[in-house]
């Protein structure tokens, strides 16, 4: 049989949990911030609307990121106020 993988569930996670998913939210930051780059040096040379719809998506993605990377460092700061108790 095989072994299901564990999904992150945010009110269940563990410290170290939380501070792996937000390494991997910056390595997806940093990501999106590169290709948002690359988009807009392409645009600025080819003009298109598909270039535009892109930067649009991407700069949606990053805030949204940005948004549960605040909801991830708030659980961290909880867990870690826990932990000193």
């Amino acid at each position: 049989m095989e072994k299901q993988k564990k999904k992150f569930v945010l009110a269940d996670a563990s410290l170290s949990e939380v501070s792996k998913q937000l390494k991997i939210n910056l390595l997806v930051i940093i990501g999106l911030v590169l290709l948002l780059g690359l988009n807009t040096v392409y645009f600025s040379q080819e003009k298109s609307f598909f270039s535009v719809a892109l930067i649009v998506v991407i700069i949606a993605l990053i805030y949204l990121i940005a948004k549960s990377r605040e909801i991830l460092k708030i659980k961290k700061q909880e867990l870690e106020a826990q932990r000193k108790q």
